[in-house]
């Protein structure tokens, strides 16, 4: 559809409202932003729209996350049984590390299929396609009685993780305001840690194939939640011209007797990103990536995420019961592992809590120096107790879980949730499958060379102080190049982009009204008395 086309569309509307006229003018009645949309949308009154339902759509859109933090703990229990003497499927051990990390080689193919997909079936009904590989594989690992069975239901099983979690990152980004993206967006990796945690949990009770079995609940729960109670996002809606739908999503999320609808509405049918992402086409997609507001925010992204995953962040999650055996540990692996997965999820709340009140570069800083920290100690207790120390047995435990609980403050948590906001409208949902993609690459080449590295290296102690010279190296990364986007608008995001490469250098930013537009230039709408 062109722009007049959108235009004819949304006309009838405007003339129901009584909004006959947009034209530029000096503010008298009502204001939108001219230039960019913020997408999470800025009121024209003081009117506050209610958080509840913007709460309650996000939670809904992200319980997907369940079963993908499922998917990616399912390892940690699954390995440890197949390579026992009484395992019922007998499976070479060269083999058992692909069944760990073939999951995150596929979630790129399905984060850039959901990019295409979500652009035109929307958000939401792409979360409900992303159900159907996933509950046929996990039906696969369930009966499976070879490798390639089991390998084939982890494949699929990949492949919705990145269907499944892209769309509601993006739907959540263009329904939450500034100054609750953050912490609403972090309702996600809170929902995966919850996911880790069950799965550690029914590995120390059931046998993998009860357990897989069991992972179906957490497939449907989302398609229920997300076909029943809660709207599509209205941003696509006005971008596919559906604008009688993107009022009524709007109705949901601000109630029926609020004002704000309408008023965001208008801004939607105006908005030229609105015109961008439905004339562009693909290679006009592409093309974005060319642009400063494309590759700058993609480089610093890939630059965070390689930080993240060489900091050891997701080797503890795959490998967390064979871990506790390399450090040296006394405790009962997966009763330590049980704790992990207890610690993500505990700390996955306080994040949330954290995102609300503080900016995403000292969160990132305080927990890259944490995690640093707690792997210098932890090596070299390991690297004590293997020298033959004895009576601090405990310390790597104590010194693995302070790790985790400082890489859930930002380095592991933050990068996922920024992963929509830094781009702008037309290629933001391509761009983000094009991140994710790139995350769980290097998510690959960390986890399938975990034991390689660790042998090169001389043992579990030297592997662990690798990983604090690289979040060590991601303190650098951040303070000089990751942007401060805590209660900003996507539409400010984009701007600083465009001026800005190194966040340390950065240029004054333009001034603005209060509904975010350059001074002096201002949109009303006029309503025919």
């Amino acid at each position: 559809m062109d722009p007049v086309s959108l235009q004819e569309e949304t006309k009838p509307w405007l003339e129901s409202t009584g909004n006959h006229d947009i034209q530029l003018a000096k503010p008298k009645t009502y204001e939108v932003v001219s230039s960019r949309i913020s997408v999470v949308y800025k009121p024209t009154t003081q009117e506050t729209p209610p958080v509840l339902p913007q709460i309650f759509a996000a939670i809904s859109a992200g319980s997907f996350h369940v079963v993908v933090g499922f998917s990616l703990a399912y390892s940690a229990i699954l390995i440890p049984q197949l390579e026992a003497p009484d395992s019922d499927l007998e499976i070479d051990k060269e083999n058992t590390p692909w069944l760990a990390s073939v999951l995150v080689l596929v979630v790129p193919v399905g984060a850039i299929l959901a990019g295409f997909i979500m652009e035109y079936a929307g958000r939401l009904n792409t979360i409900k396609i992303a159900a159907v590989p996933c509950l046929i594989g996990w039906c696969l690992i369930a009966i499976g009685s070879n490798f390639t069975t089991v390998l084939c239901g982890r494949l699929l099983t990949g492949v919705a993780a990145g269907m499944g979690t892209s769309p509601a990152i993006v739907y959540i980004t263009e329904v939450a305001k500034p100054e609750l993206r953050g912490a609403l967006i972090a309702t996600c990796p809170t929902l995966a840690s919850f996911g880790m945690m069950l799965s550690y949990l029914k590995g120390a009770y059931l046998t993998w194939r009860t357990a897989a079995w069991t992972s179906v609940i957490y497939v449907l729960i989302p398609l229920l939640l997300i076909t029943i109670w809660i709207p599509e996002s209205p941003v696509w809606l006005v971008a596919r011209g559906r604008v009688d739908e993107a009022e009524n999503s709007l109705k949901w999320l601000a109630g029926e007797k609020s004002s704000l609808p309408e008023q965001q509405l208008a801004a939607l049918v105006k908005s030229q990103d609105m015109k961008a992402l439905v004339t562009s086409g693909f290679m006009g997609r592409l093309a974005g990536f060319g642009r400063p507001s494309g590759y700058k925010p993609l480089l610093v992204l890939t630059g965070l995420f390689f930080f993240q995953q060489f900091s050891g962040v997701y080797t503890t999650l795959f490998y967390s019961v064979e871990l506790f055996k390399d450090v040296g540990s006394s405790m009962d692996p997966s009763m330590a592992t049980i704790l992990v997965g207890l610690m993500r999820l505990i700390m996955s709340f306080f994040n949330t809590a954290l995102l609300r009140r503080f900016g995403r570069r000292p969160l990132c800083m305080i927990s890259a120096c944490g995690m640093a920290v707690c792997l210098i100690v932890s090596g070299w207790t390991t690297w004590y107790i293997l020298d033959g120390g004895d009576g601090i047995s405990w310390l790597p435990v104590v010194c693995v879980l302070l790790y985790v609980c400082s890489s859930m403050i930002g380095l592991l948590s933050i990068p996922w949730t920024m992963t929509a906001e830094l781009f702008p409208t037309e290629i933001r949902g391509l761009a983000h499958g094009v991140t994710i993609s790139i995350a769980h690459i290097l998510m690959f080449v960390s986890i399938q060379c975990y034991r390689d590295v660790r042998d090169l290296l001389g043992g579990a102690h030297a592997l662990q102080w690798f990983f604090a010279a690289v979040a060590l190296g991601g303190v650098v990364f951040i303070y000089v190049f990751l942007p401060e986007t805590h209660g900003k608008t996507l539409a400010e995001i984009e701007e600083y982009f465009k001026e800005n490469t190194i966040y340390i250098r950065r240029k004054k930013p333009v001034q603005r009204t209060e509904n975010g537009a350059p001074s002096g230039e201002m949109v009303m709408i006029t309503s025919k008395a």
